[in-house]
């Protein structure tokens, strides 16, 4: 019997297969991928002297709304759109951005013009002359963004005109720049990545000479590759034109071409945001540690773009709890402390502190802060239930105080805890004397109760007056946050 090699019995089984099911597997039909919530229109130029594409990305529910919404105008419509849509889409999906029409001309290039195409994009961008453009005209590019393709959104598409974004890559970056000291442009938002900056010093001081305010939010995004957008970025700042707000990021070990896809979701959540220091921390700590990171973070806080950033609680949370991820439980807790630093009244940064000593093993420390986090939060059920739970040999609600026999050094008249429902603990029959009684947790003051206002029991709250008798008392601590107490006299 002949044996036939394994790979060809293989490929006949396969084939066989493929016979036997083929008609399971034809598809219905075909068409081509459709770029939801969008069309294209066409537009002819004055200002170009010619036709233009716009492609336009609606919000989900503009069909279903009569209200405005704000406009992105994306410049390179032929390579970006699609990619902008899906990715403008997924930031107002997490509430990182507000919803937005997109505006983006284009030239449904094949070529470029200058090889036979209809792709004017280097004719167009170009701010000064160069190899493919003997003379350039950018203010050409600049009348059909502001007095033709402007007028056409606003007309024909519910916009709100106080509310405009421009969006440039590369040459259409440097175009973006070139609008920003135009005189009354119409952006209060840009973003603008890894352009050919240097031609636009020119037209910067020519802005400076006349103008003292730049009213807008800039974000500049930039690789490995442009140093000059450093030179523009230190430029910016040493002007300090008013009402500029100026985000700028070097987006580390990311080549020219990759740069849109990063860059142009940073800017976003930038512009329509501020800043987030852990997308920012959190690489440096990876590739440098703890010290490289402690010494962005005080250049951030202590640097002339602090108000840029988003300083909330939760991004130092996120940095070290990241940190921590990596077995870095120290370094986690020197993030832990700069963010009790920036936030010395917020309870959470103290029960971070206190998770972290307790990852680390320092018991007394970390009921420290999360005794710290109740004082400041009596309400924070997270700390006092880690105070609870920090010594279970002791772990009982007691009764002190000048009214009872061993007074205010105790030891406690100890409650028992209900049999049938946890958190009720109940103590009958007990003698007072006429005096002043708290509640408080395993012989310790960490945790104690006392009245507030109204009789109502809160934390560190005022000595509770008795006269003397006989009394049941219930604690009701079914609720940390909304402690009761039942005090019945027996005789």
């Amino acid at each position: 019997m002949k044996i036939f090699p394994k790979v060809f019995l293989t490929g006949i089984l396969l084939i066989a297969i493929a016979s036997g099911f083929a008609h399971k597997a034809t598809a219905q039909s075909d068409s081509l991928v459709k770029i939801l919530q969008s069309r294209q229109y066409t537009l002819h130029s004055t200002a170009l002297g010619r036709d233009m594409i716009v492609k336009v990305r609606f919000p989900d529910d503009y069909e279903k709304s009569d209200k405005k919404y704000p406009v992105l105008y994306l410049l390179d419509g032929d390579p970006f759109f699609a990619a902008a849509t899906d990715i403008v889409h997924y930031l107002e999906w997490g509430n990182l951005m507000p919803q937005v029409i997109i505006v983006s001309p284009a030239y449904g290039f094949v070529h470029l013009a200058e090889n036979g195409g209809t792709d004017f994009r280097t004719q167009d961008f170009s701010l000064v002359p160069n190899d493919a453009v003997k003379e350039a005209h950018p203010e050409r590019f600049y009348h059909f963004l502001t007095d033709e393709l402007i007028p056409f959104a606003d007309k024909k598409f519910r916009t709100d005109p106080g509310d405009r974004c421009l969006w440039g890559f590369s040459a259409s970056g440097s175009m973006g720049l070139f609008t920003l000291f135009q005189d009354g442009q119409p952006f209060n938002r840009i973003i603008l990545l890894e352009g050919n900056y240097q031609p636009v010093v020119d037209f910067e001081k020519n802005y400076h000479n006349t103008h003292s305010d730049l009213p807008v939010k800039l974000f500049i995004g930039y690789g490995i590759q442009s140093p000059e957008c450093r030179q523009v970025i230190d430029s910016l700042q040493k002007r300090s034109y008013k009402k500029l707000t100026l985000y700028s990021v070097q987006l580390k070990n990311v080549p020219h071409l990759s740069i849109p896809g990063e860059g142009f979701t940073l800017g976003l959540k930038t512009v329509y945001n501020k800043l987030l220091p852990f997308e920012i921390l959190l690489p440096i700590y990876a590739e440098k540690g703890i010290a490289a990171t402690v010494e962005k973070y005080q250049s951030m806080v202590n640097g002339p773009e602090k108000d840029n950033y988003n300083w909330d609680r939760s991004q130092l949370d996120q940095l070290g709890w990241a940190i921590t991820e990596r077995g870095n439980t120290d370094d986690a807790i020197n993030i832990a402390k700069m963010n009790a630093l920036m936030h010395p009244d917020d309870d959470e940064v103290y029960c971070t502190l206190g998770w972290a000593y307790q990852n680390k093993g320092d018991k007394q420390t970390s009921l420290d802060y999360f005794e710290k986090a109740l004082k400041l939060n009596p309400k924070n059920t997270y700390a006092l239930e880690r105070l609870q739970r920090a010594d279970k040999a002791v772990a009982f609600w007691g009764l002190v105080g000048s009214a009872t026999t061993n007074g205010w050094d105790g030891p406690d008249i100890q409650f028992n805890e209900d049999k049938n429902k946890k958190g009720i603990w109940v103590l009958k029959n007990v003698r007072l004397s006429d005096g002043e009684i708290k509640y408080r947790f395993s012989n310790d003051w960490r945790i104690n109760y006392g009245n507030g206002k109204n009789g109502k029991l809160i934390s560190d709250g005022e000595n509770i007056k008795v006269i003397a008798g006989t009394y049941n008392i219930t604690l009701d601590l079914t609720d940390n946050t909304d402690p009761k107490n039942t005090i019945s006299r027996l005789k």
